[in-house]
This record gives structure tokens, sequence and C-alpha cells, in this order.
């Protein structure tokens, strides 16, 4: 691992170009100082448990790398392999 990288757990959407998959080491991913990971959190659902036992699913969505064509991006949302539970 260089300087100005840091390492993170796998998950589907971080498999971008500034990230390299790494599981023999850290079991997670290596990516470098440009990106970001953060947090996402509610508060306040009402009713309280609306999430409860439920999984997050995360897309890795970038305006630059998506199909431009309406049909292709329905596909590309419906790809339930392009996303992460969390």
């Amino acid at each position: 691992m260089g300087t100005n990288t840091y390492a993170a757990a796998y998950h589907r959407h971080l498999e971008v170009p500034e990230c390299t998959k790494d599981i023999d080491v850290f079991d997670g991913v290596v990516c470098d100082k440009t990106v970001q990971i953060r947090r996402l959190a509610y508060y306040s659902a009402t009713p309280s448990n609306r999430f409860t036992g439920m999984k997050m699913k995360i897309l890795n969505y970038d305006d630059d790398l998506l199909p431009t064509d309406e049909a292709e991006l329905e596909t590309y949302l419906k790809d339930k392999s392009r996303y992460s539970s969390v």
C-alpha cells in the first residue's frame, strides 16, 4: 500500500479506477486519496422501524460513465449485479 492510500471493505460500488481490489492482503480495496467514502444515515424515520432489517443498495452512479441512451441507462439501472448491499 503506497502513500496517500487507504484500505476499505470491499463493495461492488467501489470498483472504480481509483481503487484496486486486494482481497488477499486487505480483504477489501485499496483506494487513492481522491476517493471519498462517506457515511449514509437516516434520522427520525417515520415510522421509526421503517428500515429495520432492510439492506441498503448502493450503485456507482457517475454521470460521466453512464450510458447516454435512455434504454441503455434503464438497463444499467436495472442490472442488480452492479449494486452493493450494505
